[in-house]
């Protein structure tokens, strides 16, 4: 009997967002260390410049090595390079710790996404990858509370010990994972040998490559100005910011579980869009609120937007690529969507001294509006007109 791996992935996909989850705390914990903040500055953003500039090596180590052996290496290596944080105290080695840490989670993340990809059938993607979504959401309800809780009464070894106990747990998952019989370079049921694994170049050739990187550009670029700098905006305005974040995550949690089945019934390329026209527009409307219960529902109506966006980009990478450019294309996903993260602060940074935060929060809601509706119709719609029987 053929196990299914969707229970397993899940937990694989919790764990390795729970590591991350622990570390959002992280800078209150190295300030109570007495830690400059120009310096916990870039421990910070020294995980997040190795994750991204790691991507690709993620897709060539999932193709050489296996996508699952990848993923045991992988979650092995964030225990060995997170577990060091109980002791160390010194600048240079917390950098250290946060590249290799960085360089280790990129991977991960790159073998379990190819994994997921090629093992769950295409016409079970939809929601398969809405609970994948709803995982990825799931630390910050649970595991982030809990370092709270051990950071808040001065438990700084026990709130450091979470991460490596996530990691641990991630590799116990993976070590579950029934191994993938589909991979490019491996034979099928009737034996017969499966193109080996596509070169680089051969992205290129893909139809829909350069649609589906625009738009994960454009909905991280927009999703990491909402996420980053709408509470700053809120807060010079007397609102609470966290009306945005709550109402936002809980829709975006409901839809994921509760509309899960919808997901396969759907055309991803519609959605996908329609998903970053949607956040864009709230953005713009999001700024003109002046009460902190236009901000909630305000919040809630972005969750719709996240709640079907997030989980169909996911799955759009797989869609997109075949089996032999599955590692490749899925991590080249992902450093796209990375630059998003890291080009939407530069930009807000600037253009916002030049014309404030709020209008350029609009102008960047307009951008994601507009390129949104751009993408549909000149990119998405055209596509899946091809792929209709």
């Amino acid at each position: 009997m053929k196990k299914n791996p969707l229970f397993p992935v899940l937990l694989v996909n919790f764990f390795v967002q729970a590591f991350v989850a622990v570390f959002f705390l992280f800078p209150a914990a190295l300030q109570a260390q007495g830690v400059l903040l120009s310096r916990i500055g870039w421990i910070m953003s020294s995980f997040n410049i190795a994750s991204t500039i790691a991507r690709p090596l993620g897709g060539s180590f999932s193709e050489k090595a296996g996508v699952r052996k990848t993923l045991l290496v992988s979650s092995f290596l964030l225990v060995l390079f997170s577990v060091p944080l109980v002791w160390i105290r010194g600048f240079p080695a917390i950098v250290i710790t946060r590249v290799l840490m960085g360089i280790s989670f990129s991977v991960a993340m790159v073998a379990v996404s190819s994994y997921q990809a090629l093992m769950i059938p295409l016409e079970k993607r939809g929601s398969a990858y809405a609970w994948i979504g709803a995982a990825y959401a799931l630390p910050q309800l649970t595991v982030f509370p809990l370092g709270d809780f051990f950071l808040s009464g001065g438990g700084y070894v026990p709130f450091v010990l979470l991460a490596p106990l996530m990691a641990l747990l991630c590799l116990v998952s993976s070590w579950q994972l029934p191994s993938p019989r589909d991979q490019a370079g491996s034979c099928d049921e009737k034996g017969k040998k499966r193109p080996s694994w596509g070169k680089w170049s051969d992205l290129l050739s893909v139809k829909g490559f350069w649609v589906l990187q625009i738009n994960v550009f454009l909905f991280a670029f927009v999703n990491s100005a909402a996420l980053q700098f709408m509470p700053a905006y809120l807060h010079t305005q007397g609102l609470v910011a966290s009306s945005f974040f709550i109402a936002n995550a809980g829709m975006a949690m409901v839809l994921r579980i509760v509309a899960s089945r919808i997901m396969d019934h759907l055309d991803r390329k519609i959605i996908m869009g329609f998903a970053t026209a949607w956040m864009g527009v709230v953005m713009v409307f999001l700024v003109m609120a002046q009460t902190n219960f236009l901000v909630f529902m305000e919040g809630a109506v972005y969750g719709i937007g996240m709640g079907f966006g997030f989980p169909v980009m996911l799955a759009l990478m797989p869609d997109i690529f075949p089996d032999e450019l599955k590692p490749k294309g899925i991590s080249t996903s992902f450093f796209v969507m990375d630059l998003g993260f890291i080009v939407s602060p530069v930009v807000l940074g600037y253009l916002g001294n030049i014309a404030g935060l709020g209008i350029t929060l609009q102008l960047i809601g307009m951008t994601g509006f507009l390129g949104g509706v751009l993408l549909y119709f000149q990119g998405w719609r055209p596509l899946s007109r091809l792929n209709r029987p």
